[in-house]
């Protein structure tokens, strides 16, 4: 009887172990899916996968934390590089910071991984705002060479009809130059 109340105990003893174990990893799991602060501890442990971190970004961005959002963002990548809605929401986050060309980025590659007609929407939105404003740049340069074209013609034009370019001197130091010069 002693060898099968040994045995039993022993049984007993490790049912319990495992018992616990399982308590505290359900605990521990349930902690890291659900407490948002302890999920990096729990990140640690191994217990967290990439979509604990997607969601707290996705938590993150409503509050309008962005820099946070962008780092959960990141770390479900670099957990799980085929994570297709952790590269989707990084590419809405660069997009309303205004980084279209890094949003089109992680937007193509959230396609790649699955493609879907949201992604490819979002896709050409952010083409068309990168080619807008790179038609704004276009004529802000071309409206500053007209400008600065004007100004060089104005100088030259003073200077040919032997005015003095006393008001396109600006400073102390420039007046004595000119002052010097003529004498």
């Amino acid at each position: 009887m002693t060898s099968t109340n040994s045995k039993l105990s022993s049984k007993l003893i490790l049912i319990l172990i495992g018992s616990g174990i399982l308590l505290v990893g359900g605990f521990l799991f349930f902690r890291c899916r659900s407490d948002v602060s302890g999920l990096s501890y729990c990140s640690t442990l191994g217990l967290v996968n990439a979509g604990a971190f997607k969601d707290r970004g996705i938590e993150r961005m409503k509050k309008g934390d962005d820099e946070g959002a962008i780092a959960d963002f990141e770390r479900a990548i670099e957990i799980n590089p085929k994570e297709a809605d952790a590269f989707y929401n990084m590419g809405l986050i660069k997009g309303e910071i205004r980084d279209y060309k890094s949003a089109l980025t992680f937007m193509n590659k959230a396609d790649a991984i699955r493609p879907n007609e949201k992604y490819k929407r979002r896709i050409g939105e952010y083409k068309s705002e990168i080619e807008r404003l790179e038609r704004e740049r276009l004529e802000s340069i071309e409206n500053i060479t007209a400008d600065y074209n004007l100004v060089i013609q104005q100088l030259l034009h003073s200077h040919t009809n032997k005015r003095p370019l006393r008001s396109h001197i600006r400073n102390k130091k420039q007046k004595k130059l000119l002052r010097r010069r003529r004498s």
